[in-house]
């Protein structure tokens, strides 16, 4: 597994289609309960795989009609929006509200954008269920969307640089993967559990490989057919003949115990390391 695979689980995009209903007029221990009518999420696609060039919210759009459809109900029905997504740099504006219009939502429906780190999806699911319970809305879209293959390189130039070489700032490492309060990578925060709680790079290979295999034959078995809405893409080669992608593109049947033993360490290279990419790649995806 190269470096690509441990952070392609992070293209996905999923959302939860709440409905609030008062039932206190027919049975009192239904009253005011919030209910679950959808739920959604494209395929998982490899860093820069086939979906690298669907933007954020191009990708929410899919699922958000989906979610609907499924729901069986009108758009203009939806009290409001509710959306993770930690790459936003140069994606514009809220790009929730980008999604909901993508989708053909009436401009009158809100939708925020909610960035909480690896929690935003999960928490606009919380957001969506405490607003629902507050009573502010009938039904509530949430869920998020994220594609780290498109997230730029950026660089500081407000004041203009009059001379010299400049650096650029990887927004993907900087604005998700590393901690601004010590300035290190969540790679080594990964080590220092593993050695803190004697978890060995066999027990890490033998975990991931289990994951691999698992997820693989989950797909064998279409076992996630139900949850996932294809994706049509553009064939780079021929337009006219569309890609479908509607399987997770991450899991690798043939991985094995003796592929695994053979990839370095990434975060230490002083042999005290002993997450890899394949193994990173499982934390990620699980």
């Amino acid at each position: 597994m190269d470096i690509d695979g441990t952070i392609c689980t992070f293209l996905i995009c999923q959302f939860f289609f709440f409905r609030f209903i008062d039932w206190s007029l027919m049975s009192n221990s239904l009253a005011n309960d919030i209910f679950v009518l959808s739920a959604v999420r494209t395929p998982i696609s490899k860093f820069n795989g086939q979906m690298c060039s669907e933007t954020p919210s191009k990708l929410g759009s899919y699922v958000l009609n989906e979610c609907i459809y499924r729901g069986k109900i009108l758009k203009e029905y939806v009290s409001e929006i509710i959306l993770g997504q930690i790459l936003t740099a140069g994606h514009g504006l809220n790009p929730a509200r980008q999604a909901a219009l993508l989708s053909n939502f009436p401009p009158s429906i809100p939708a925020f954008t909610v960035n909480m780190a690896c929690i935003s999806g999960l928490k606009s699911v919380i957001l969506g269920f405490q607003s629902l319970r507050a009573g502010s809305g009938t039904f509530i879209l949430a869920g998020g969307q994220e594609n780290m293959s498109l997230s730029p390189h950026a660089v500081l130039l407000r004041r203009s640089m009059k001379f010299g070489n400049t650096s650029l700032i990887d927004t993907m490492l900087n604005d998700s993967l590393i901690d601004p309060t010590y300035n290190e990578p969540m790679g080594i925060t990964a080590e220092r559990i593993a050695k803190l709680y004697g978890i060995s790079r066999l027990e890490q290979d033998e975990y991931s490989l289990r994951s691999h295999l698992l997820s693989s034959q989950a797909i064998i078995d279409h076992k996630f057919e139900a949850e996932i809405v294809p994706i049509c893409l553009k064939n780079s080669k021929d337009s006219s003949f569309p890609n479908l992608l509607s399987i997770d593109e991450g899991p690798r049947p043939n991985s094995s115990i003796t592929n695994f033993s053979k990839l370095q360490p990434y975060w230490l290279s002083d042999g005290s390391g002993s997450i890899t990419p394949g193994s990173n790649f499982v934390l990620f995806f699980n």
